[in-house]
């Protein structure tokens, strides 16, 4: 009976792992199909099918811009090189922000030198 019992929590963690392993897989073929659909639009020059594209996959311009590498270039320099220059233009505003912040409420310092 011991041996029967062993036997099928065997099976079932080794039947756990499979499936686990299946999934990671197969989650790993979807990102990659992902990113492929992006880099294709990228370099389609058209703004609203590289807008559609990200929005289909719930993805913010902004980490595609920092993060998303299409045959081994950046995607604004991807999209670039394949002739679209409006979207790279839309990707690298994304990455150009810059911020400042300016202190509206301090008094300037007057310096006065006497004798």
């Amino acid at each position: 009976m011991k041996l029967l019992i062993a036997t099928a929590i065997l099976l079932s963690v080794s039947y756990s792992v499979n499936a686990s392993a299946s999934t990671s897989v197969q989650a790993n073929s979807y990102l990659e199909n992902v990113l492929i659909k992006v880099c294709k639009a990228s370099k389609t020059n058209s703004l609203l099918t590289y807008h559609n594209t990200l929005k289909r996959y719930r993805l913010k311009n902004k980490t595609v811009a920092q993060q998303v590498v299409c045959n081994g270039q950046d995607i604004a320099s991807f999209a670039r090189s394949n002739g679209a220059h409006q979207v790279a233009k839309k990707i690298e505003r994304s990455i150009n922000k810059t911020t400042s912040i300016t202190d509206i409420a301090s008094v300037d310092k007057l310096s006065v030198r006497f004798e």
